[in-house]
């Protein structure tokens, strides 16, 4: 969800250098406001895309994919990362990652 003081900072800074790290993880602690999201996507710099609990992007879960649509309509945003928090480096689970990233979010 975006903070309207966040928003509300950003535009009264009137910077080229200051936006939003939008992080997909606030889907699983708050309810997504698309409105409010297309309505601020100018003052939105990056797009961090997580799974609950930062785990592997295997199976892509409901809200990312229903965000995808949103945003590959857009063709706005450039700046999509992809947020994975493990203790152990899994190689296979990384690869099977980064290609369900890929074709989600292109």
């Amino acid at each position: 969800m975006l903070r309207r003081q966040l928003v509300l900072l950003i535009k009264k800074m009137k910077s080229v250098w200051f936006k939003i790290n939008f992080d997909t993880s606030l889907f699983h602690f708050s309810k997504f406001n698309k409105n409010t999201f297309v309505k601020n996507k100018k003052h939105i710099k990056n797009i961090q895309i997580s799974q609950k609990k930062f785990q592997f992007f295997i199976k892509p879960n409901k809200y990312n994919l229903d965000f995808s649509k949103l945003i590959n309509r857009d063709k706005k945003f450039n700046n999509i990362s992809l947020e994975i928090i493990s203790k152990k480096t899994e190689l296979k689970k990384i690869s099977i990652s980064l290609n369900n990233f890929r074709s989600i979010f292109s």
